[in-house]
């Protein structure tokens, strides 16, 4: 029974997409994973992101645990696909699924970086809050397997890192570029997600991560109807969500 699944599957995946079809090639142990642990199963973002972190524990080096990151993605786009092409999952849970795949990719370089970044800086005060704010297709859970994921980042409390004292905006400002960095940028691993911040007020000349404060006040007195009307999906994908 294993046997004629592996070929139905395999027939499938090269049969009807090329994309699915190269990682196979360059990763077959991503299919005997899927057909040990998770074929036709459906995640929640939870399940996703302990998944993740358990497969990341065993290393200690931040640029180990981002390479595992894109791994774990990777097989579970292929989970995702091949449920998607076997006709288990419809249109929307493949979309929703691979929506909050991209959530916990981010929660998890977010949760990565902070704690490398305090290694230097030192500790920061448990009331300052940072949020990765999703728009468009991630914010309203449709992406497809090769949408761009448009976000926004929001910080907020005042104070400075115990070590450096610098503050809590610069501070996640650095944390942010790592997150876009590693997300977007290609590897041998592949990339995760083409991220988009432009999005956030004054575009890509804009502050990178801001205060709710400074939100309100660019959208009431500067922003445009179109800025306002890319806020109607706004919602947040990773970090503090009070």
């Amino acid at each position: 029974t294993k046997d004629k699944t592996k070929v139905k599957l395999l027939g499938k995946i090269f049969s009807e997409s090329i994309y699915f079809s190269e990682i196979v090639i360059n990763n077959p142990d991503y299919f005997y994973w899927l057909l040990e642990n998770a074929y036709g199963n459906v995640k929640t973002r939870k399940e996703m992101l302990d998944d993740m972190i358990k497969a990341c524990k065993k290393y200690k080096n931040i640029s180990e645990k981002i390479n595992e990151m894109r791994r774990c993605k990777n097989r579970e786009v292929i989970r995702i696909g091949i449920n998607d092409l076997m006709g288990i999952s419809n249109l929307q849970t493949t979309t929703g699924e691979i929506s909050n795949l991209a959530d916990v990719c981010l929660e998890f370089a977010t949760m990565s970086y902070e704690e490398e970044l305090k290694k230097t800086h030192g500790k920061i005060n448990s009331s300052c809050k940072f949020t990765i704010i999703s728009m468009g297709k991630l914010g309203g859970f449709e992406l497809n397997y090769s949408s761009d994921i448009d976000i926004m980042f929001v910080c907020e409390g005042e104070g400075e890192t115990s070590k450096t004292h610098i503050g809590y905006i610069e501070f996640y400002t650095k944390v942010a570029q790592k997150v876009c960095e590693c997300i977007n940028q290609p590897t041998p691993e592949g990339y995760c997600f083409r991220v988009d911040t432009r999005l956030r007020p004054e575009g890509g000349k804009g502050q990178l991560v801001r205060t709710l404060d400074s939100f309100r006040a660019y959208y009431e007195t500067r922003g445009k109807t179109w800025e306002r009307q890319a806020l109607i999906k706004a919602r947040p994908s990773a970090g503090s969500v009070e």
